[in-house]
């Protein structure tokens, strides 16, 4: 095993305020709370035509702390943030582990034991989606159009039972194949190698069969990790926790110990949209303490402790309109 591995972690992002301080939070929280000492992230800036000023912008501000590359204007007008999380495959690497990163990830635990494990037996680690985006029949049927075999279930999507309709919980429905939420996915270099050749081809697949599924990249992830052989298991909801209460009260023994979590859900409590506006914002959502320990007020707490290092990072001067796809 490698003592000191290095770890790449890839985030998509657009060049707007909300995603500068998303990313900025995401910086620090990681850089205070990982516990990794061979680090860097690497934000994937995807922008319709016409946004490229601001994208340069962009790019220019994240530097030199956070690498960047500009993802094509023509590609991202095609094919939207898909192209952007197509793109995490793409990229050489010099790291030992490619971590795919959402931009509304918060560090706020240690990762090197998950890293390490990862490193010594290599394999594809995330935590199982939480709900099914195709039935059995739909798995069959793009597993067979991509050449990816028969589709084999051997995880549980992480939602169940809370997050199915009582009319939909059928036998076997909670059955998942290896379908990571994007929020966090640890990919060993030498398997990204493998199943980069397979990704953007099952991607056109799924468009073409599902046209507009918002889960097309999450789908397409699975299919090459099936169409190459290549290893994957399931890690603890621990590494990717969503502000949700309905899985806050299924993995509650997770929760506790939470290392990333993922401000995903937007309700009367908490929108990231207004939450990550600008700076005013931002302060406003710290200073709003929540009565229980859970995953919000986890984020929160590792906020408030980084935000002095977001706000010395003022924000450029050139930013393209608020384009929210999520």
């Amino acid at each position: 095993m490698k003592i000191r591995p290095k770890v790449e972690f890839r985030v998509g992002v657009s060049p707007t305020s909300e995603f500068a301080l998303m990313v900025s939070v995401l910086f620090h929280s990681l850089n205070k709370a990982c516990g990794i000492d061979d680090f860097h992230l690497t934000a994937l800036i995807g922008a319709p035509t016409g946004e490229e000023a601001a994208s340069a912008a962009f790019a220019e501000w994240l530097a030199p702390e956070i690498r960047s590359v500009i993802v094509d204007p023509n590609s991202y007008d095609a094919h939207g943030f898909h192209a952007s999380a197509g793109q995490r495959f793409e990229l050489p690497t010099d790291a030992d582990l490619v971590v795919c990163l959402d931009a509304d990830m918060v560090a706020c635990g240690d990762l090197t034991e998950l890293v390490a494990d990862i490193v010594e037996s290599p394999a594809i680690a995330g935590v199982i989606a939480h709900v099914q985006p195709l039935s059995h029949q739909q798995w069959a049927e793009a597993y067979a159009k991509t050449g990816s075999g028969t589709p084999t279930f051997p995880y549980n999507y992480s939602g169940w039972p809370y997050m199915w309709p009582k009319d939909r919980r059928s036998p076997g429905a909670i059955q998942a194949p290896p379908y990571f939420n994007f929020g966090f996915v640890a990919i060993p270099a030498e398997i990204l190698l493998t199943i980069r050749e397979h990704y953007w081809q099952s991607s056109q697949t799924i468009e073409r069969l599902f046209p507009g599924n918002m889960f097309r990249s999450q789908i397409a992830l699975t299919l090459a990790i099936e169409k190459a052989g290549a290893p994957h298991t399931e890690i603890g909801m621990r590494y990717n926790f969503p502000n949700d209460f309905m899985l806050e009260a299924l993995h509650a023994d997770e929760l506790k110990e939470a290392r990333l979590i993922h401000l995903l859900r937007r309700n009367d409590l908490f929108d990231k949209q207004q939450a990550f506006r600008d700076m005013k914002s931002l302060n406003a959502f710290v200073a709003t303490e929540w009565e229980t320990a859970g995953a919000l007020e986890r984020a929160r707490q590792m906020i408030a402790e980084v935000l002095p290092a977001v706000e010395a990072m003022s924000l450029p001067d050139k930013l393209a309109p608020t384009h929210w796809l999520w």
